[in-house]
């Protein structure tokens, strides 16, 4: 049987117990139980195996040979722990560093520990053979199978997702105040669905009697409905418009309040969880996938406003119901013809949320991002750039025998902002010619910095720190790389990979006809080149598991190296002016009007550049002239 992964954890019995959450291509939910596999982290410093040997979360300690990632090496001996209960890794972590050892991956979330050895991704295909039928109550799955071979498989398309858009309405007791989980209750719930529930695309369901709506005679009844409907409608996706900070902390507020247990994921013992992480909240919700519409707009629309009626109204041509939230408890007390426009206003709101979703495809771009990274789609829409990038990471450098280090301290990263302050450089920027210019031609620098990492072989692995190498890449801040010859990096490895899978899915995509799998190829070229740019910016990142300083400084100097030389190239050997560079580009006015002309010296100089300064893998002329170019 083969599936598609949406959700990844685990129970714990005498040992874990994976669960593995997905959607075959018939449609059907599924969730697969694996139990022969251990968690394990590395530590060396001394005689581990001594140490912990009355541990008891200990299952087995062997000594193994496996490579340290930061500086060109060779394998060394290190020991490999594996554990019982996966929860008390954090404790043995910091039982090993307090008596000074130097623990290795004992930060890898089990549930990534397991996906990363077995090569599964989030959103990605799955394949297992002669499974058995399990009798439990404990998931909500129509199939739940048991089984001791999972693998990863290669399969084309994504399953039809059902989806599920709510919207809560609140009303302070208090004059003039905004509603508050812990004294207001909910009065109405808007759900609208993108599969016909019980023959119907919506419903509203209240605490008031009336037409329109389905009325409850309390809030906490309302609430106990809620859940049954989404258990019996079972969504793959729940969503809304800003439901992670508002809507769904509020609810389970109530909950709480009203002594009702919130299962209304794919796990019938574990509750749905909402946390705060700084100034946003992340919801837990095992099986399911929580997307806030908002979230996606605001990071990948630029709008003039982020409230719902702007938004449906720029992307969807489309207006939210005029009532302003000092009519609402007017319409909920007053007669049945403003109950009836509050009902209307609510269920608006969803059906809202819902289009924007699906009418512009708002998950295709995360979907082919999980399946690239090996993340989790739910992990990839809350969590940043980092967590992809070192999923990632952690397993590539684990197929070539490296460990990877922990998450640095507070401390260290304290010391590491310090030093950056003092000691790194940034991209170099030629200051724009200021005025009104003619004849203005753009030549693209093509991913310049993955670019300069694969020339260069700029990698943590391959960074010469005291070992004498005959074969080496100098970069103009005067730090060595062994060259391709003696060991190519691992992340210039993985670039060009990226890079070039990159440019077959674009070539795929421009000779594709079905507008279905010619978006799916969009979105997958897409999250490729945000993989592919997002390398230099981690390796300079103060969190980073991998950071060093003398990487992202390695960069940036051959980048600043580049536009300088091509700046003079330009202008000493061809005789134009550079009116503005960076990075991505380069501006370059010429004296003429000819347009033939300007394309053609404008790819000499591309094919020139590209020929002559190592770094540069493309540069390409951009057709397109301004006839003047404000500066």
């Amino acid at each position: 049987m083969d599936f598609q992964i949406l959700d990844v954890d685990y129970t714990m019995l005498d040992k874990p117990v994976v669960r593995i959450f997905g959607k075959t291509m018939k449609g059907e939910t599924v969730c697969v139980f694996y139990e022969d596999f251990s968690s394990y982290l590395y530590a060396n410093g001394g005689d581990v195996k001594d140490f912990l040997k009355d541990y008891d979360n200990v299952r087995k300690i062997e000594k193994v040979q496996k490579k340290l990632v930061m500086g060109y090496q060779g394998p060394r001996d290190i020991y490999r722990i594996e554990t019982i209960n996966p929860g008390k890794t954090p404790e043995l972590r910091e039982k090993l560093k307090s008596a000074g050892f130097i623990p290795y991956e004992a930060d890898v979330l089990f549930k990534y520990r397991f996906m990363n050895d077995f090569g599964l991704d989030g959103m990605g295909w799955a394949r297992i053979e002669n499974g058995d039928g399990v009798n439990t109550n404990t998931v909500k799955t129509k199939k739940k199978i048991h089984t001791k071979s999972i693998k990863p498989v290669n399969v084309e398309g994504n399953v039809p997702l059902k989806h599920l858009a709510f919207d809560i309405e609140c009303i302070s007791t208090k004059l003039n105040s905004v509603p508050e989980a812990s004294t207001d209750p909910i009065i109405m719930i808007s759900l609208v669905f993108s599969e016909n529930y019980k023959g119907s695309e919506s419903m509203v369901i209240t605490t008031r009697p009336g037409k329109g709506a389905v009325s409850y005679g309390s809030e906490t009844e309302m609430l106990e409905n809620f859940i049954k409907i989404i258990n019996d409608y079972d969504p793959d996706v729940l969503t809304g418009y800003n439901i992670n900070n508002f809507d769904i902390p509020y609810i389970l507020e109530r909950m709480q309040k009203c002594k009702i247990k919130p299962t209304f994921g794919r796990c019938e013992q574990k509750s749905v969880f909402c946390k705060k992480l700084m100034s946003k909240h992340r919801t837990t919700i095992s099986g399911r996938i929580i997307v806030d519409t908002f979230e996606i707009i605001k990071k990948d629309f630029s709008l003039a406003r982020y409230n719902l009626d702007t938004v449906a109204s720029s992307l969807l041509g489309k207006r939210k119901m005029d009532v302003k939230y000092s009519e609402m408890e007017k319409l909920w007390k007053g007669n049945q013809e403003g109950y009836e426009k509050l009902i209307e206003y609510s269920k608006t709101d969803s059906v809202l949320a819902l289009e924007l979703l699906l009418k512009l495809g708002l998950l295709d771009k995360y979907v082919a991002l999980a399946k690239i990274s090996g993340t989790l789609l739910q992990d990839v829409l809350d969590s940043g750039e980092t967590t992809r990038i070192e999923n990632f990471l952690l397993r590539e450098f684990n197929k070539k025998g490296y460990v990877f280090p922990c998450r640095p301290a507070s401390s260290d990263i304290a010391k590491r902002e310090c030093n950056k302050k003092k000691g790194l450089k940034g991209g170099f920027v030629l200051e724009p010619i200021k005025g009104l210019h003619k004849s203005v031609a753009v030549l693209d620098f093509k991913s310049m910095y993955p670019s300069i990492i694969r020339t260069f072989n700029i990698c943590p692995t391959t960074l010469i720190k005291e070992k004498e190498v005959e074969k080496f890449h100098e970069t103009p801040n005067e730090v060595r790389f062994v060259d391709q010859e003696t060991q190519k990096g691992i992340i210039p490895k993985i670039l060009e990979e990226l890079m070039l899978e990159r440019g077959s899915a674009k070539k795929q995509m421009n000779k594709e006809k079905n507008p279905l799998k010619k978006s799916i190829l969009d979105a997958k070229q897409w999250a490729l080149k945000i993989m592919a740019n997002a390398f230099y910016g981690y390796l300079g990142y103060s969190r980073a598991k991998i950071y060093d300083m003398d990487l992202a400084n390695s960069v940036t100097s051959v980048g600043r190296e580049i536009i300088q030389k091509t700046k003079k190239i330009i202008e000493d050997e061809y005789g134009h002016k550079v009116v503005y560079g960076d990075t991505d580009s380069v501006m370059v006015k010429f004296e003429e009007d000819d347009m033939d002309k300007i394309a053609q010296t404008s790819k000499d100089i591309s094919e020139r550049i590209t020929k002559n300064l190592p770094g540069v893998m493309e540069l390409e002329f951009e057709k397109l002239f301004w006839r003047f170019l404000p500066l």
